[in-house]
């Protein structure tokens, strides 16, 4: 757009794409001059988005966006002509683009066959019906695989998937899906943190047309994100349950399937790589270390660390909790030479940690869980009236407003040393501190705490002046505690047995970023070696955003993570 050489078309046709890109990405207001509130609103977050990028933009870039990016009825007659007609070409696109998927011919979620998009009114019926077919394609799905193994006498070969979430979007329709039909299937809370038009991209990759149940600026509901799911999964075989892929002495690679209806195993013969999509890794216990963050991830070091010939590593192959883990260290004499190791300080760092947590879990149950086991509705919110809640996260934000929702004694306090700054632009912490934060002109029940000496990953157990057991951090005191800290790093569940057949057999695993012909990122692959085999995985979705430091440094995922910061936040 200012390359002399060119035609003055030429140029203005690239002026005109800069400036929709603007549109696109953000980086313009689009409220009108008559909503001050909301202009301010959307300014603030566009400021930010521009924030996060400038320092990777050139000179010229950075003059031509600050005579773009300002909102339309500040623009000059031909730019502001030309984003009028682009939005306007928006506007008459959806329900024309998004009746077919392109893949199988498929309806795209929340149109019908003849491609009509489903009414606004209809969504809590269509989202159940849906469900409702989703069921009975893995119950047929589950009688046609065990059918097959009895008829053959051999296990079936399947194509597989494990997980769903938004990565259905690429599900390939002949591939075996098992899903677990969790997070956004048990989520109580009303919707996505982000609004119909912060995910309005959804439309472009086949997942669902964001404003089609909801208004722009109002969260996408969990029933719309359910019914988009559900849909997708159900355009091939599929299970509901879970998985994990296990090598077997044959040299092939198999998937143990649990399905959630509580009906015997089955197990697949994997064909070709199969693709994890199990969405984001599971929550730090307090106190864990980063480098071994869960007991999988400490018995897998302590392999390492041990001789070859110790009975410990028979006998952790037995074991799940971090109690077991620690009597059979104890039983067989090795936990006072570990703990003189430098090299399993971390181990038994995450060890003692887990320990704890399994032991405070069961002096106050109920009382202290995850953030997680909150969003997944595993939890009792009238078990306690003041709720303690370390870290100042998302993942806290959500748990607050479920549980303020579902007990309307509940008395909420987020404690952390900073709120990211994300989360001003998401609906949710706005809508939470107006509804229940005095401030903001709520009810009170929510307060926040937030200064840097608040930072803590002990759970922080003492007594009140009645000599009763709670939870206390600063000057906050409460009756329950959640736990809402920093991710785990590990191997996703499904392929933890993988993992430790690696190191059973002294093999090696290799971690390879993976990225599209436009240098996108698509998540991960692992090649697990040993006895003389090999077997790879793909890692997709929210999960391949956390790498395994088993198989990745830890500059490799400082690198991704700036990958990460050059995009636009949403």
């Amino acid at each position: 757009m200012n390359d002399r050489t060119l035609t003055v078309r030429v140029r203005s046709t690239a002026r005109k794409e800069f400036s929709f890109l603007l549109d696109h990405t953000g980086l313009r207001s689009r409220a009108s001059a008559r909503e001050t509130q909301a202009r301010a609103e959307e300014q603030h977050a566009t400021d930010l988005r521009i924030a996060s990028i400038r320092q990777h933009l050139s000179p010229i870039a950075l003059r031509e966006l600050k005579t773009l990016s300002v909102p339309i009825h500040q623009l000059g007659a031909a730019d502001a002509h030309a984003l009028l007609d682009f939005r306007a070409r928006v506007r008459s696109q959806p329900a024309r683009n998004m009746t077919r998927s392109g893949i199988g011919n498929h309806t795209v979620p929340g149109f019908r066959v003849d491609g009509s998009a489903i009414p606004r009114v209809e969504l809590p019926a269509e989202a159940r019906l849906m469900a409702d077919t989703r069921t009975g394609i893995s119950r047929r799905t589950l009688n046609e695989l065990r059918s097959e193994t009895l008829r053959t006498g051999q296990p079936p070969s399947r194509k597989v998937i494990i997980g769903g979430g938004a990565s259905l979007a690429g599900r390939d329709p002949d591939a075996l899906l098992i899903d677990a039909r969790g997070r956004w299937h048990l989520d109580p809370g009303e919707g996505l943190f982000q609004s119909a038009d912060q995910v309005r991209d959804t439309r472009a990759v086949g997942l669902g047309y964001s404003h089609q149940f909801t208004d722009p600026t109002s969260r996408v509901s969990m029933q719309a994100v359910q019914l988009w799911e559900d849909t997708l999964a159900s355009r091939g075989p599929l299970v509901d349950g879970s998985a994990r892929l296990m090598a077997g002495d044959d040299g092939n690679l198999w998937a143990h399937i649990v399905p959630n209806d509580g009906s015997e195993s089955v197990r697949v013969r994997v064909e070709g790589v199969p693709t994890v999509a199990t969405g984001i890794p599971p929550q730090l216990i307090p106190g864990a270390d980063l480098a071994v963050p869960t007991i999988a991830a400490v018995h897998d070091r302590l392999h390492k660390i041990l001789p070859d010939d110790s009975p410990v590593h028979e006998r952790l192959s037995t074991v799940a909790t971090a109690r077991e883990t620690l009597e059979v260290l104890q039983q067989e004499n090795s936990e006072s030479a570990l703990r003189a190791q430098t090299s399993a300080r971390a181990a038994m760092r995450t060890l003692d940690a887990a320990v704890a947590w399994e032991d405070v879990r069961r002096i106050f149950p109920g009382k202290v869980l995850l953030g997680d086991e909150v969003s997944d509705n595993k939890f009792n919110p009238h078990i306690a009236n003041s709720w303690l809640i370390s870290g100042a996260s998302g993942n806290a934000i959500s748990a607050a407003e479920i549980i303020l929702e579902a007990n309307p004694n509940a008395r909420v306090a987020v404690v952390g040393s900073n709120i990211p700054p994300i989360l001003f632009e998401q609906i949710p912490l706005r809508a939470a501190r107006e509804r229940f934060e005095t401030a903001y002109g709520g009810d009170g029940r929510l307060s926040f705490h937030i200064a840097p000496e608040n930072r803590t990953r002990d759970i922080p157990i003492t007594y009140n002046s009645e000599g009763e057991a709670c939870f206390r951090i600063g000057n906050v005191e409460a009756e329950a505690y959640i736990a809402s800290l920093a991710r785990t790093a590990a191997v996703p569940e499904a392929v933890q047995e993988l993992s430790r057949w690696v190191h059973t057999n002294n093999g090696n695993l290799e971690g390879d970023l993976m990225f599209d012909k436009n240098s996108q990122y698509l998540g991960y692959s692992l090649t697990f070696r040993g006895q003389g085999s090999q077997h790879q995985v793909h890692v997709t979705g929210a999960a391949s955003g956390f790498l395994p430091n088993t198989a990745f440094s830890p500059q490799v995922q400082n690198a991704l993570n700036d990958m990460g910061a050059r995009q636009v936040p949403l």
